[in-house]
């Protein structure tokens, strides 16, 4: 099993309902099949927020100029010794990506976790 952290390159606290990407292969500059490339099977965001929200995840056949949705989960708010954890298995797809919605107040905590694994749990 391999663990490769994935960087959120975001600095500004979302507000609004406004929509961040997180991450998506068509940025990686990796090309196509960047997950089948590295072996990656289970992709891991860790979140910690102080208002809710919605992670929603797409994939797309086409280098991302057409995105279709293939998630959308609801992101309350943790206690405060607590993060939010989301986990997808992403080995399939030719590119991918996954956003945060903002449930419509701004944030004063965020911070994100995210890393790629090649193994498809968690194995706790």
């Amino acid at each position: 099993m391999s663990v490769t952290r994935a960087k959120y390159t975001g600095t500004a606290l979302p507000t609004d309902s406004d929509t961040f990407v997180l991450f998506t292969t068509v940025e990686t500059g990796k090309g196509a099949n960047f997950f089948a490339m590295l072996g990656v099977e289970r992709f891991s965001v860790n979140i910690k927020n102080s208002h809710a929200g919605t992670l929603k995840t797409y994939k797309s056949m086409d280098r991302g100029t057409n995105w279709l949705q293939v998630s959308a989960n609801a992101v309350g708010i943790p206690s405060a010794s607590d993060e939010n954890v989301a986990e997808y298995l992403v080995g399939s797809y030719i590119d991918w990506k996954v956003s945060w919605v903002n449930g419509g107040t701004t944030q004063t905590t965020f911070g994100i976790d995210m890393s790629l694994h090649t193994d498809r749990s968690a194995g706790v």
